[in-house]
């Protein structure tokens, strides 16, 4: 499985150099945390990739899908738009929850005026012996 992971991994890497984000396995070592000669001994199974090499990549790239590497789940980058709308459920929330704080400023302002009332009450005739 390992090895599968390995494979995905430097897919994704062979997409960003055709991309022009990556120029070269020097850069991609500088990311990941190793050098020049750790990415060969990765490539070649020689070392394995680490975690921490994997959360370095996902750190500066990420829009990668981790699910792609790890269990070869397409797509192998994600969607910008699908992230989008999640900001969009967000902003939905955040409207719904502004339209509940109008409510309850209504309800205070209606709980004030009947308060005043009672106030005025209290200096009239009412409640005066």
């Amino acid at each position: 499985m390992m090895k599968e992971i390995t494979t995905r991994f430097f897919e994704v890497y062979k997409l960003l150099k055709e991309e022009g984000k990556i120029a070269s396995q020097e850069e991609l070592g500088s990311i990941i945390g190793t050098n020049k000669s750790g990415i060969s001994d990765i490539k070649y199974g020689r070392k394995k990739l680490s975690l921490d090499n994997l959360i370095n990549m996902i750190s500066s790239y990420e829009n990668i899908n981790i699910e792609f590497i790890l269990f070869n789940k397409k797509p192998v980058f994600k969607n910008l738009r699908e992230d989008f709308s999640i900001t969009t459920n967000y902003s939905y929330l955040i409207e719904l929850q502004e339209k509940h704080i109008q409510k309850l400023e209504q309800e205070i302002q209606q709980l004030r005026k009947g308060g005043n009332s009672l106030i005025n009450k209290f200096h009239t005739s009412e409640f005066t012996e």
